[in-house]
């Protein structure tokens, strides 16, 4: 479940995560709250993803307890743990009606798992896990630097362009610093796409730059 500072869900939680951060930009201070309980690794099994999310995938199909998985965040003080919503709320920040509106929500997320139904937000019913099993853990999340929409203007050698089209001597981009490939959004179904076009790129700046090919 994602809620927001509010204590209050915003959002389908299984849309793309590019979606996603579009969604928590609209929300008070541009932040928000993951919550899970200690199902997670069943959850994160059956829900089956695929390019950088993966990982979680792999660590828990090869049997890593979540607590070891989450470890490094929680030695940090960057995720919470603990044995009831109630005190999880308090530790996440939340109070007041704020609070009320966190352990609202959890019960309603709860009320919707039961009855396979999302009629908030509209998320697949096998998407839907309860927040009943503790102990419960707890995230906030803000925006940050996914990659670049507009990037270096470029030439097919990946010379970086001036504003008349002219080549910059010297001057190479090549990956996610260059273009406007993702302009738009970032296509996280096409798995390795950044990674393909940096590595491509880059072997052939390193082949102009040994004399391997001609610029």
């Amino acid at each position: 479940m994602k809620v927001n500072r509010n204590g209050v869900r915003f959002c389908n939680e299984s849309t793309p995560y590019d979606i996603l951060c579009f969604q928590a930009g609209r929300q008070p201070g541009g932040v928000f709250c993951q919550v899970f309980d200690a199902n997670a690794p069943e959850d994160i099994l059956r829900f089956a993803t695929i390019g950088c999310s993966a990982f979680a995938n792999q660590m828990m199909a090869v049997g890593m307890p979540i607590e070891e998985f989450c470890a490094v965040a929680l030695e940090q003080g960057v995720m919470q743990k603990a044995d009831t919503l109630d005190e999880l709320a308090d530790k996440l920040g939340f109070e007041g009606d704020a609070k009320q509106a966190f352990l609202d929500q959890a019960e309603r997320y709860n009320q919707q798992f039961d009855a396979q139904v999302d009629d908030d937000f509209g998320k697949e019913a096998y998407r839907l896990s309860a927040l009943r099993q503790a102990p419960f853990y707890g995230c906030w999340f803000g925006g940050s630097l996914l990659t670049t929409i507009d990037g270096l203007q470029i030439n097919g050698d990946c010379q970086v362009l001036r504003a008349d089209n002219s080549v910059i001597p010297g001057l190479y981009a090549a990956g996610d610093v260059s273009g406007s490939f993702f302009s738009g959004n970032y296509p996280e179904y096409i798995v390795g796409c950044a990674s393909g076009r940096s590595s491509t790129q880059g072997r052939h700046v390193a082949r102009l730059l040994a004399g391997d090919l001609k610029a």
